[in-house]
């Protein structure tokens, strides 16, 4: 029974087989009225509403029986697949507001009950999308999570969209509005009357920036890094720039140490390094690599002239050299027992592998590519190493070359070449703000490149200094709302000017 009354509506509801009374007119009725609650404060009814009651068929939308109200909620009530908004209830004649109920019981004494609607509610199609939302962005709808680009039913008025998850030096505008709709502290409010489609879009607040880092020599160049990067570090790696294997695990351990890599060639550090170290408060230097590498000599002039502790983690060779590097990252950085592996003759698919070692705490363990030295085999079954990842393809790292250990081949990361193996590599990572060029021919370079990568949340791209292949100028396309500086290591002979400004183009 539904009884108007200016523009609200009653609905009566009353016990099965129950007898109306009023004044001096007597009536009897024998009817079934049922409603759905759909929403209590604007959100699906709670497990404390769904609860039996004896006669009176107020149900939630699974068509469980109501037996209670509470004080002060909003209910939204579907009758005859309209839908209202619960304004007052009367029992047994007596009007009580949905404002001060505390609890409604129907019990055998109740005779009928009349709730009360307000205005019908009406309802349109809404929906909210971002373009290029490379940092999943999340989007509330008034308080509640809402899915980005789902179309759904939105009551008519006014609704605020919050943003979170917004990373810092981007803004989000509405795009039919143009830079004047710039969504103010993550949140937009708007009315809605009618179907309504929103598109936002996620903008950069400035240029993306390009820096070279260069000196006129290999020394130089990684003393250029380190003043740039690490202002006053602790702790400085230091690794031989000729003999480059050593230098090839050490990315992972410098970014731990929150530390720059500096080179030497082996007996002497050359001025500017001297310089740069110096300059600092460091303490301790870390020395990777044998006496072959960096000579006893140089660890004493370290020590005794600089008045630094100096710290030697070496092996026989550059292979249990890279596994005497992932036994402090193990043991004393809580590096995971998974490891990569990379090829560490040709020095390219390693360079590429430490960004990813970085970020998923693996450390890397070198190889001829064909075999895993006994003595490293020996290590990693002490780590409890169950299971590896490959960078490189099947001629860089053979197939065979778990045979005989007892670690599981979970991936292999590889491309057609280098260049785009360190482009699947750039895949695998999450959160990337930046990009570090660094030659894949002239690798002298490249081996400092890890300390600007894990400081700058970048993959290390390489490039063969003259032009970019499809896959990388794909890639860079793809993540270019990511970048805010495009960071290239070595001088023009190994990246010319035209490329780097190339790349750069890419990001725009």
């Amino acid at each position: 029974m539904i009884k108007k009354k200016g523009i609200s509506f009653f609905l009566v509801f009353t016990l099965v087989f129950a007898f109306f009374v009023t004044n001096n007119v007597e009536a009897k009725e024998k009817f079934i009225e049922t409603a759905f609650v759909t929403k209590v404060d604007g959100k699906a009814p709670t497990e404390e509403l769904e609860l039996e009651v004896n006669s009176l068929e107020l149900k939630d939308e699974k068509g469980i029986n109501i037996l209670y109200l509470e004080n002060g909620k909003d209910y939204e009530i579907k009758y005859n697949e309209d839908n209202y908004t619960l304004k007052s209830i009367t029992i047994d004649g007596k009007v009580v507001s949905t404002s001060n109920i505390l609890k409604l019981n129907t019990d055998k004494e109740t005779e009928f009950v009349y709730l009360d609607f307000i205005e019908n509610i009406k309802y349109s199609k809404f929906k909210a999308t971002l373009e290029d939302n490379n940092f999943n962005i999340k989007l509330k709808l008034d308080g509640e999570d809402y899915k980005l680009g789902e179309r759904i039913d939105l009551k008519k008025g006014e609704h605020i969209l919050e943003f979170t998850n917004v990373p810092e030096g981007f803004y989000i505008y509405k795009v039919e509005d143009g830079l004047n709709s710039i969504v103010k502290n993550g949140k937009y409010k708007f009315t809605l009357d009618s179907d309504l489609n929103l598109e936002f879009k996620l903008v950069r607040e400035k240029e993306v920036g390009l820096k070279r880092f260069a000196g006129k020599d290999r020394y130089e160049t990684s003393a250029k890094i380190a003043e740039n990067i690490f202002k006053n570090p602790e702790n400085i790696v230091l690794v031989n720039g000729v003999k480059e294997a050593d230098a090839l695990s050490a990315g992972p351990l410098a970014n731990e140490l929150k530390a720059p890599i500096l080179l030497t060639n082996g007996k002497t550090i050359s001025r500017p390094v001297a310089d740069y170290i110096e300059s600092t408060k460091a303490s301790k230097v870390y020395i990777v690599g044998g006496k072959e590498s960096v000579a006893n000599s140089l660890k004493e002039e370290l020590s005794d002239d600089y008045k630094l502790e100096v710290e030697r983690i070496a092996g026989e060779n550059r292979y249990e050299t890279s596994a005497k590097v992932a036994e402090v990252l193990i043991e004393d950085h809580k590096y995971k027992n998974e490891i990569i592996l990379a090829n560490g003759v040709n020095a390219a698919d390693a360079i590429s592998a430490s960004p990813l070692a970085i970020q998923e705490k693996y450390p890397i363990i070198l190889t001829n590519g064909n075999i895993i030295e006994v003595n490293v085999v020996n290590k990693l079954n002490d780590f409890n190493i169950k299971d590896a990842i490959i960078v490189g393809g099947k001629n860089s790292v053979s197939n065979n070359i778990l045979n005989n250990t007892n670690i599981v081949l979970e991936e292999r990361i590889a491309g057609e070449n280098r260049y785009e193996t360190s482009i699947e590599v750039a895949r695998e990572l999450n959160n990337i703000n930046n990009l570090v060029l660094a030659s894949g021919v002239n690798y002298i370079d490249a081996l400092t490149a890890s300390s600007v990568a894990g400081n700058k949340n970048a993959p290390i791209i390489l490039v063969d200094g003259k032009e970019i292949n499809k896959e990388t100028e794909k890639y860079i396309k793809n993540i270019k709302n990511n970048i805010f500086e495009v960071y290239v290591v070595g001088g023009t002979d190994s990246i010319n000017s035209d490329l780097a400004k190339e790349i750069l183009n890419l990001t725009k």
